[in-house]
């Protein structure tokens, strides 16, 4: 979970409401049909990524459903870091910036980035797209799940814990074609609610694609 803040330091504001987040959105089980068609795309004792991990949650499926997995999972907010050690153990999480992902100087069979995308500017996302592309080997399935919008927008919007965030919303075409420039091939989109306990209702966009 990684963001602009336009009013602080992000880490500082992620390390400061990971237990709260954690808390809310830990047990969701709203996307774990979408996490499943990523493990399946995963070979016997393949290798997987959880970019921008936040408490653990996609980390928490594939370590329970696919235990010959080698799971790791990675966060620039510390504290997330720590939330999701606690929760998921079994699994290496790491304190790692989701555009310099080529530090961790290894490559993985599979990857997800869920719902960090809309909290990255146009050149921090590219530069993240592009690092995730990196790491991965040629024709391994990435699962990006993110907040969409109708309109393209950028809000700086208040959290209930008081916090400002700038939230970048883009439509489908321009995340689809955000994650083609950066070298991926697109082979699903879905279109989904947001979960009850949300913030704020807005939709979120399912994609699975693969490294060209």
């Amino acid at each position: 979970m990684e963001a602009e803040n336009l009013d602080g330091n992000p880490v500082e504001t992620f390390n400061k409401n990971a237990r709260r987040y954690a808390e809310k959105y830990f047990a969701l089980s709203d996307y774990d049909e979408f996490y499943q068609r990523l493990l399946a795309s995963v070979a016997p004792a393949g290798s997987l990524i959880d970019v921008a991990c936040g408490p653990g949650n996609v980390s928490a499926y594939a370590s329970r459903h696919r235990p010959d997995l080698e799971v790791v999972g990675v966060d620039l907010a510390p504290s997330m870091v720590e939330e999701a050690r606690a929760r998921v153990p079994g699994v290496v999480f790491e304190v790692c910036d989701c555009t310099r992902l080529e530090s961790l100087g290894r490559a993985f069979d599979a990857a997800a980035f869920a719902f960090g995308l809309s909290y990255l500017t146009d050149d921090a996302a590219a530069q993240c797209l592009s690092s995730i592309r990196a790491i991965l080997e040629e024709g391994a399935p990435l699962l990006l799940l993110t907040i969409a919008s109708a309109e393209p927008m950028e809000k700086v919007e208040t959290s209930s814990s008081g916090d400002r965030l700038l939230t970048v919303y883009r439509t489908p075409q321009q995340i689809a074609a955000m994650l083609e420039r950066q070298g991926f091939c697109i082979t699903f989109v879905e279109r989904i609610a947001s979960p009850d306990n949300a913030t704020k209702v807005t939709h979120d966009l399912v994609l699975m694609a693969t490294r060209r």
